[in-house]
């Protein structure tokens, strides 16, 4: 193989290599001198949490003379180990009992522990162990999984039992209040703007964890964690479900509880050192992405002044500053949760940043309108993004919002001729008899996009978790309709839902 490779011009082993992972990479640098030289590690971007070596391997790329240069994204993986306390255990009435939680404890046969002390676990960390093997077990995992690892799976509870999951899971719990006391991460982050020349994006996700064995990224910390360590997932971000657990936004008020407030602590760190070291470094997009989940910023920020949201505008007043994705948490089920948005600070904020190029805004509610939705809900999008300020607009986004077809109309037929590309997903219409097939409609015979030259109108997609394949296809058909002579995709079903049908 070595001989294959070296034996090719370079630019094709270039090439070559550029489709495999760091893993693989590592491995060929070691065959021999001419594919070291010829390859170098994909670091263009790096992560950064609250765990130890996340901080230990972002400053080690920071400090290297060549690695730094490669960097051009910061993620920022804001789950965090649950805040159980380090406690002694106790007996009460034939119960273990947590001395400082009162939570409920479980002791470990002492056949099962080394040492003369007895030893106890959590009945929640047990049960949630349990449930992530029940995961395995109900298929709710990818099935891409190989048969091994299945097979190793349900080999874990004999492997590693809950409570020795729990003994070690408390060193991960010490390594993680000794970062917050500390605040190494913060540290490492304004490190890491001072030394990534080429970092332009921020991106800050709730959980990198997602599933056992299956997480979103294959962070330093994840991929520490020893072989087969059973353990409950990261907490994220609240998340909301309106119908069987709805969870409220908390107040965010100066005199707010400082742990209800670091529930968002990733956005919180990220935007006071953009702002604090405003002009001395290039970020000039920040991704709010909470994947799947439904979750997002807490919205109360955005209702009222306080440090978050000052610290926010003074990111986005920086000159160059071209992308945001904010997702909003509003929580709750009541419409109530709607007329925050009235007397909103998002166009004032929104105005600071003329640079703009791409912006996608929504919340973690459903699309569907409620009995009780009504115009006492409605805020005008003109009142929330200031369309005039953004000559250059390329992109505009908008998910999971109370909406009237006539104010989204106008909002799209204010927006710059730069526009190129127009997200509306899940969108909540307000009135009855609106729908994505009322609004197509509306967009083909009253914009004047048509009249435009071909590679200048607008392209408008109604879905973004789709295929790339499906998502192309659904883009062409709505294109065939607003700009040809194609039929209207989307039909109207039962309880107002919405079918494409191209």
């Amino acid at each position: 193989m070595e001989l294959a490779l070296t034996t090719l011009p370079l630019e094709i082993r270039i090439l070559i290599f550029s489709y495999l992972p760091n893993s693989t990479i590592k491995n060929l640098r070691l065959t021999c001198s001419s594919i070291k030289n010829a390859t170098r590690l994909g670091l263009d971007r790096v992560f950064l949490s609250i765990q130890k070596r996340d901080i230990e391997v972002f400053r080690n790329i920071a400090s290297h003379e060549t690695m730094r240069l490669q960097v051009k994204e910061i993620i920022w993986d804001d789950g965090s180990f649950s805040q159980s306390p380090l406690e002694d255990v106790v007996e009460r009435d034939g119960e273990y009992l947590g001395q400082v939680s009162g939570l409920p404890y479980e002791k470990v046969p002492a056949e099962r522990c080394q040492g003369s002390s007895p030893k106890y676990c959590p009945k929640w960390f047990s049960r949630e162990c349990h449930e992530n093997l029940s995961g395995f077990v109900a298929g709710e995992y990818d099935h891409s999984l190989a048969a091994e690892l299945m097979e190793r799976v349900m080999e874990l509870h004999e492997l590693l039992p809950p409570w020795e999951s729990w003994e070690r899971y408390k060193e991960y719990l010490k390594d993680q209040l000794e970062v917050l006391d500390s605040e190494a991460d913060v540290e490492a982050l304004k490190f890491g703007l001072e030394r990534f020349p080429a970092l332009r994006k921020i991106t800050i996700i709730p959980t990198a964890h997602r599933k056992l064995f299956s997480p979103l990224y294959p962070t330093p910390n994840i991929r520490s964690l020893p072989c087969m360590f059973n353990y409950p997932i990261p907490q994220p971000w609240p998340i909301s479900d309106e119908e069987t657990f709805p969870v409220n936004a908390t107040p965010w008020t100066e005199d707010a509880q400082e742990f209800l407030k670091d529930r968002w602590r990733g956005f919180r760190v990220v935007t006071r050192c953009l702002a604090e070291q405003a002009g001395k470094h290039q970020v000039t997009d920040l991704v709010i992405d909470p994947g799947n989940l439904k979750t997002g910023i807490n919205y109360n920020i955005f209702n009222a002044p306080c440090r978050e949201l000052s610290n926010f505008t003074t990111m986005l007043e920086q000159p160059g500053f071209k992308r945001l994705d904010l997702t909003l948490f509003v929580g709750g089920k009541e419409d109530l949760v709607w007329t925050p948005f009235k007397d909103s600070h998002y166009h004032s904020t929104f105005s600071k940043c003329p640079d703009l190029e791409h912006i996608t805004f929504g919340t973690d509610r459903g699309f569907y309108a409620t009995e009780e939705l009504s115009m006492d809900h409605f805020t005008s999008l003109l009142s929330l993004f200031p369309v005039q300020k953004w000559s250059k607009l390329r992109h505009f986004g908008l998910s999971s919002f109370p909406v009237v077809q006539s104010d989204i109309i106008n909002l799209l037929d204010a927006m710059p001729l730069t526009l190129r590309t127009v997200e509306l997903t899940g969108l909540i219409f307000i009135n009855d008899g609106e729908n994505y097939n009322s609004l197509l409609t509306a967009m083909r015979d009253t914009l004047d996009w048509k009249e435009r030259a071909v590679e200048d109108r607008p392209r408008v997609a109604f879905w973004t978790n789709t295929s790339n394949m499906l998502h192309a296809y659904m883009e062409q058909t709505v294109s065939s309709y607003l700009y040809g002579d194609g039929e209207n995709p989307m039909r109207v079903g039962p309880g107002r839902r919405m079918y494409f049908s191209g």
